[in-house]
């Protein structure tokens, strides 16, 4: 699936019924530099749908970790990538059905502190028919742990980001979310000594434990 043989880690992978969405993380190694965010649709019976891979974005940093997930039609695919000095930004991106990227760049989500991480970590991703949740976490002077709904077109549902939990002694693990038809699940490790935390989130944003 690499383009060029060239060293890529890292994959996330999404279904929408019809076919697989695969992104990949190629490293900046000489004597082939440039990191690049890469894709390839993947047939059912594990052909290729695509003869180049889809270029979904450059990246600064070497450890970035990407998330996707469908709607049912077209993919999104979520990272965060350090983007100078102590500054990391949450990126998303749409690739349609048929590999097309409906928009012509990346689009920041957030903009993150993140001053006190270290390295990348992974950001929670889950589908609902129309939307779609993402979590994050940001250590900055305080720890946080985020929730954003983004719409099947990529735009924001809510005004400010969801706050999980915050605290200052909150892992540098990073999230996970999933969806069960009804409401959404996100999943982080806490403050509390050694525990992973957990909350239910409704498709309408409202967070239902405490």
């Amino acid at each position: 699936l690499t383009p060029n043989d060239r060293l890529a880690k890292r994959p996330a992978i999404g279904f929408n019924g019809s076919h697989y969405l695969v992104v990949m993380h190629q490293e900046s190694l000489s004597p082939m530099p440039g990191k690049t965010l890469w894709a390839r649709r993947v047939a059912t019976d594990g052909s290729l749908l695509d003869s180049d891979p889809i270029t979904i974005g450059t990246v600064n940093d070497d450890g970035v970790v990407s998330a996707v997930a469908t709607v049912g039609t077209d993919f999104l695919t979520a990272w965060i990538d350090d983007v100078g000095g102590n500054d990391r930004q949450l990126f998303i991106r749409r690739i349609a059905s048929d590999g097309s990227l409906p928009e012509g760049a990346p689009q920041m989500l957030a903009d993150l502190d993140d001053s006190n991480a270290y390295g990348a970590k992974p950001v929670g991703l889950a589908a609902a028919t129309d939307r779609y949740l993402l979590t994050w976490q940001d250590n900055g002077a305080v720890d946080n742990i985020f929730a954003q709904r983004v719409a099947a077109d990529g735009t924001k549902l809510d005004t400010v980001p969801m706050v999980l939990e915050t605290g200052n002694n909150i892992p540098d693990f990073g999230t996970a979310a999933a969806f069960n038809g009804n409401v959404f699940l996100a999943a982080w490790h806490g403050a509390g000594p050694g525990g992973i935390s957990a909350t239910r989130i409704t498709t309408a944003g409202q967070i239902l434990d405490t």
